[in-house]
């Protein structure tokens, strides 16, 4: 297997077997198949939160470099 999703889905299935409750797999009192409350899927949705929110910062950055260069000319 390549690197990259197939290794996060391994990380999501292992956080899932090792965490809280009886045996490997979703647990039932979990929303959304089981995924959400895994440490693994919780700090990649973490993640993927503060990637949004500077993917922002640096449009906003970027309109106004463009807004600034061309009053310039």
């Amino acid at each position: 297997p390549s690197a990259g999703a197939g290794d996060g889905a391994a990380a999501v299935a292992q956080a899932e077997s090792s965490g809280p409750g009886p045996g490997p797999g979703p647990q039932p009192h979990s929303q959304n198949h089981g995924l959400v409350d895994s440490p693994a899927a919780r700090a990649l949705l973490k993640r993927m939160d503060k990637l949004e929110k500077s993917n922002e910062a640096m449009v906003e950055l970027l309109r106004s470099l463009v807004a600034a260069s061309s009053t310039n000319d």
